[in-house]
């Protein structure tokens, strides 16, 4: 996982892969001196899987969200940070959940907004969810990553990994490898960006209500089909239109 975490009491995370008796597991390489020293964590988050994913959840306890073939695997943990340096990582127990189901693919897991006087709390991770690797879909927890809706098909063909990361605009900057358009050319790498309004219009739809003060306007079935419609919107890196995506970097 080469995207990481810096946690609310100066904590820089990374999960990584390992190889041991056990097989493949997942361990967190971690630093309390702001990368100077590196050190791996006491204890396995997590057995016989990879590429995983982790956030902090409002409590302060970790959240990592594996790659696994069917449905997606969990655990939590607290830690402590101790006065040498160290942290001591206290890993719940490995579960999976049906809620986020598909092929063994990289995804990831974003924690959008964090529940306060003016915020939602608003969880989404990225996932396939078929057995093959296509169906790109956006998911939503409204409970720290406890459950987990479905909330939009960024696409339905031929689609693979998947990153995110939120803007300051308060947009959400998608990027994916995509097949659909490459005619056995391999995929294209598409860029997409999900407005804050389409992520807040998720959010009621999946039964949140927003607290006073932030505003939302319903995107109409025009803006929605716009939306969904990526082959009228992908561009090169020139800025220049394309009629589809190509093999490469496109932007939509």
């Amino acid at each position: 996982d080469l995207k990481g975490l810096t946690t609310t009491d100066g904590v820089i995370m990374f999960t990584t892969n390992c190889k041991n008796d056990l097989g493949t597991v997942n361990y967190i390489l971690y630093s309390t001196d702001n990368g100077a020293q590196w050190r791996l964590s006491n204890a396995v988050a997590y057995t016989g899987t990879d590429e995983s994913k982790l956030e902090q959840r409002n409590d302060g306890s970790l959240l990592l969200s594996v790659r696994q073939s069917g449905n997606r695997g969990w655990n939590t943990a607290t830690y402590t940070k101790n006065a040498d340096g160290t942290v001591t990582f206290h890993w719940g127990t490995q579960t999976r959940t049906g809620d986020i189901w598909g092929n063994a693919c990289n995804a990831d897991i974003l924690y959008y907004s964090r529940q306060s006087d003016t915020d939602p709390d608003i969880l989404l991770h990225s996932y396939i969810n078929t057995s093959g690797r296509q169906s790109l879909q956006i998911s939503m927890s409204l409970n720290g990553g406890t459950t987990w809706k479905d909330v939009y098909n960024i696409q339905p063909n031929g689609s693979c990994y998947s990153t995110m990361i939120q803007l300051p605009s308060g947009d959400v900057a998608l990027l994916f490898e995509d097949e659909s358009y490459s005619a056995g050319n391999g995929y294209a790498i598409n860029f997409v960006t999900i407005t804050r309004e389409q992520i807040l219009d998720w959010f009621v739809k999946a039964g949140g209500e927003l607290p006073v003060g932030i505003g939302l306007t319903p995107m109409d079935e025009a803006e929605s089909s716009k939306f969904n419609d990526q082959s009228s919107m992908i561009f090169n890196l020139a800025g220049q239109q394309l009629s589809k995506a190509r093999k490469g970097v496109n932007i939509s």
